[in-house]
């Protein structure tokens, strides 16, 4: 069988730095998760891996939550507890989402799991600093699309999301019917447009699309289309942001640079949230 877009989509045999950079990540993740003063595999619901990590900022009423990627079918939010330092140094607590994995479950089962995690994140903080004010969402690669999903659900009238940021992120499922993905997913058309946010009315809060200059086709197509999706409807604002000699490994690397542009535009966008 010839998958027509698979080169879009699956290329992580044509990055070689791939498996150095999960190697600093998850280093760096036990390191942190031995060393920080953090609530770790805190319980969601009922599924082993509906579990998260909440690295706290004594003082902050603003959280970050970060959920993780892998096609909504690997990697575990442990890897990427690294991401918390610096947000965390910035003054936010962040939480680090998991999620149980298809083809156990379903992509829409997966939505429903980060939804509540959302719920008993904000519960979590309240009990053991303060109450969140604010909340910003992001995620990498299909943890993007959670996030998205996430936004699109959120009550801004319950406690407002000052943004969310997709990094590498997928709106658009379509594409990946066609693709050796979607063996473990199941997608078929109209499953894969009722899953894609593109096909909804953009969020109530600012989208800032994060994408590599060295991505995949497929992948900047994805970013391109959803800002433009954000910014054709009249209640929708949306940026595009380009990580130069990125590509959708490295760009996670940006989180540790002292000019890093994603710390900058969740700066930027929780100083807005007042």
């Amino acid at each position: 069988m010839v998958w027509i877009n698979e080169a879009d989509f699956v290329f992580r045999n044509h990055h070689h730095e791939r498996d150095k950079i999960y190697a600093r990540l998850e280093a760096e993740s036990e390191a942190l998760r031995r060393s920080q003063d953090a609530l770790l595999d805190i319980p969601y619901g009922p599924h082993p891996r509906s579990r998260f990590d909440l690295f706290i900022a004594p003082t902050s009423k603003k959280i970050v939550v970060f959920i993780h990627g892998g096609y909504w079918q690997g990697h575990s939010k442990d890897r990427y507890s690294c991401v918390a330092a610096p947000m965390v140094e910035r003054g936010y607590t962040t939480a680090i989402v998991g999620y149980p994995l298809a083809p156990e479950v379903s992509i829409n089962t997966i939505k429903s799991c980060v939804l509540d995690a959302l719920d008993e994140i904000c519960l979590t903080m309240g009990r053991h600093t303060h109450r969140p004010d604010r909340v910003l969402l992001a995620g990498h690669s299909a943890g993007g699309h959670l996030a998205t999903w996430a936004s699109l659900a959120w009550d801004q009238n319950r406690l407002p999301v000052s943004a969310v940021i997709p990094i590498s992120g997928i709106f658009n499922l379509v594409p990946i019917i066609e693709t050796s993905i979607n063996e473990s997913l199941g997608l078929i058309p109209a499953s894969a447009m009722a899953l894609s946010p593109i096909s909804y009315d953009p969020p109530a809060m600012p989208v800032v699309a994060i994408a590599g200059c060295c991505e995949t086709e497929g992948f900047k197509t994805q970013s391109r289309d959803y800002v433009d999706h954000c910014n054709s409807s009249d209640h929708g604002s949306a940026e595009l942001v380009w990580i130069d000699r990125a590509n959708h490994y490295s760009i996670l690397l940006d989180f540790f640079q002292t000019n890093s542009k994603i710390l900058g535009k969740i700066d930027e966008y929780m100083d807005r949230c007042r």
